[in-house]
């Protein structure tokens, strides 16, 4: 197989290719697959950047970094975004509240790529997550699918879409290989795996 990684949605992200249709012949040799494999990919690592341009709270200029800013007014988003954060709110409902796409302001505590830069990880005080914590609560997110948009009921709330964007593109990603002509291979998004086609021999080496 032909394997890749690349870094979206703050992870790494695996994509491999045991075996695909598009510009391979019968009998050709590993070089072609591998330069006909590669190609698929980087047009899907191209794919990947777009939905985190899109979905990604930590890139400027989102829909979700828009939303975020917002103070609460509605704001326009695209369709993919309209449709994770209806499958998070989803999800908020099945959980009892235990899954939360608004944990934005928490998650901005926890500064890894910050943390790594200075050395260490600080952990964040008590009352920095109480007060995090006060403006967590999905059910103040309003989607509007007719006019495109989202609002957010408390201005001081942020959504933090990567607990399910990351499962959501890791499908969408399989089905673009699918679209590709690729008829065995694996998505690894941060640990959200897509398998496409049967096993492969490949998958002996663990």
């Amino acid at each position: 197989g032909y394997s890749k990684d690349s870094f979206y949605f703050d992870t790494i992200c695996e994509i491999t290719i045991y075996s695909l249709e598009e510009g391979i012949v019968e009998g050709d040799s590993e070089e072609a697959f591998n330069d006909a494999a590669n190609l698929v990919i980087t047009d899907t690592f191209k794919l990947m950047s777009e939905y985190e341009n899109t979905l990604s709270r930590t890139v400027e200029g989102s829909d979700v970094d828009r939303i975020n800013k917002a103070g609460g007014k509605s704001t326009a988003a695209g369709e993919d975004t309209l449709e994770v954060i209806e499958k998070g709110i989803e999800f908020g409902d099945v959980s009892g509240g235990v899954f939360d796409i608004t944990v934005g302001k928490a998650s901005d505590l926890w500064d890894f790529h910050e943390s790594l830069e200075e050395g260490g990880t600080e952990v964040p005080s008590e009352d920095a997550l109480k007060e995090a914590a006060a403006h967590i609560d999905y059910t103040e997110v309003t989607v509007d699918e007719t006019a495109g948009t989202v609002r957010l009921g408390d201005p001081e709330m942020m959504l933090d879409l990567g607990g399910i964007a990351k499962g959501d593109i890791a499908d969408r990603t399989a089905e673009y290989l699918r679209s590709r002509g690729v008829t065995s291979g694996i998505v690894n998004l941060g640990g959200n795996i897509e398998v496409i086609g049967g096993k492969s021999t490949s998958f002996d080496n663990g």
